[in-house]
């Protein structure tokens, strides 16, 4: 009886460990060091082992999710066997190894009742306190060079320059605090946030957006705020207020951004398609250029791809063929996740990744979770200009959350 006892202690306390971990992982994910975040992971993984072995080793996974949600990473491994450049690809295996740790963990086991909602205030909070803190220290810096703050050309407090110094792209991080806006209105419509504060924080929020300047987050934001806004106010049946909101709100972003040189500068750009100019201030069509080439090499071997290892030293070379020195003197990835995907490991990778997308649609729009299908087409659309599971940054942010929401549906189907 007294072993049952410890027994029961044991896997208890595992239990709400694994609960901390989960909570650290999250809130570790926006900021510099992703060391950090990784070392939640890694303790994570000790204890769910721990927590396995304790309580009989037991595990009821969903193979046909698993082997959608990891076969991913096993592609990638399989490149080791055609890369002559193993380097990128071991550089990668560690990149990618949340696509295997996450899956295992969550659907491997029950979650706990309202971990969903802790670890996405974790990340809410944590989103919010690293961009404060990206504001107080853009301010002070150029407060200390003698920089005037105007928000019609505040070239040296926006974008790379807000960021930068805390280890974020614009992109990515737009992408979290759009995300953010969403959470903010999960937590609003469920009443575990007060009207007043979610409407405060929108607007921090959607500034801070403006502030970031980055062209994908801005559109994804307001693309999607937006029918948001509205689908909120049908199902209260106040449409009527509902659309005034969305009137106010798409004035007031539309009047700040044409005042801010640097969001007018990028935005501009969009409209000027000389595909010989790719070295000009924000020109859009690098990203062509980039997918492009990309294409190029995924069509010289579209079974299984150049192999992770030797996708970017084909892509160098389809760069210095067409004549983009600064894609190839800054050896750019394909800024594309699919096309990355394809160049890498041909259909075969593609295919991965679409299939991956398409049944967390369909777990999305199954259990009608708004907040999931918001955070789906975040990431889908972010995606289109970044490879986003080639950073840290976009495959853990994807892989953690997109698995938690599933393994809630997945739980939801179980009688």
């Amino acid at each position: 009886m007294a072993f049952n006892f410890i027994d029961i202690d044991v896997q208890s306390f595992l239990r709400r460990l694994k609960i901390v971990l989960l909570v650290a992982v999250s809130a570790t994910l926006p900021l510099k060091w992703i060391s950090l975040n990784s070392l939640f992971i890694a303790l994570l993984v000790i204890v769910w082992i721990l927590h396995t072995l304790t309580s009989g080793g037991k595990i009821k996974l969903n193979w046909y999710a698993l082997a959608i949600f990891i076969s991913f990473y096993f592609l990638t491994l399989l490149s080791l066997f055609y890369s002559s450049n193993l380097h990128p690809v071991f550089s990668k295996l560690e990149t990618r190894l949340v696509i295997l740790v996450f899956p295992l963990i969550f659907l491997g086991s029950t979650l706990y009742q309202g971990i969903l909602k802790l670890t996405l205030k974790a990340f809410l909070v944590s989103c919010i306190v690293i961009s404060a803190l990206c504001v107080v220290h853009t301010f002070y810096t150029n407060y200390l060079a003698g920089n005037v703050f105007q928000f019609n050309n505040n070239w040296v407090f926006s974008s790379e320059n807000l960021v930068e110094r805390f280890g974020f792209h614009p992109n990515y991080f737009s992408i979290y605090c759009a995300f953010c806006v969403f959470i903010v209105l999960f937590f609003v419509r469920t009443k575990e946030l007060m009207l007043w504060v979610g409407v405060i924080l929108i607007i921090y929020l959607s500034i801070f957006q403006l502030l970031l300047v980055s062209r994908v987050g801005i559109l994804s934001f307001v693309g999607l705020f937006v029918p948001s806004i509205i689908y909120e106010a049908y199902l209260a049946k106040r449409l009527l207020q509902g659309l005034l909101l969305v009137v106010i709100f798409l004035c007031g972003f539309f009047i700040l951004g044409m005042n801010t040189q640097m969001v007018k500068d990028k935005f501009d750009a969009l409209l000027n398609q000389n595909i010989h100019k790719y070295n000009e201030p924000f020109r859009v069509n690098r990203r062509f250029a980039q997918w492009e080439s990309a294409m190029q090499v995924f069509m010289a071997s579209p079974v299984f791809g150049a192999g992770t290892g030797d996708m970017q030293d084909e892509l160098q070379k389809a760069y210095l063929k067409r004549g983009f020195n600064e894609g190839y003197e800054n050896k750019y990835n394909p800024h594309n996740l699919f096309l990355d995907s394809a160049a890498s490991l041909g259909i075969l990778g593609l295919m991965s990744n679409l299939v991956l997308f398409a049944v967390s649609f369909h777990a999305a729009i199954k259990s009608r979770n708004l907040l999931y299908l918001q955070f789906l087409i975040l990431f889908i659309l972010i995606s289109l200009v970044e490879s986003t599971f080639s950073v840290q940054k976009g495959v853990a942010f994807f892989f953690f959350f997109n698995t938690i929401f599933y393994s809630q549906f997945s739980c939801d189907k179980q009688p």
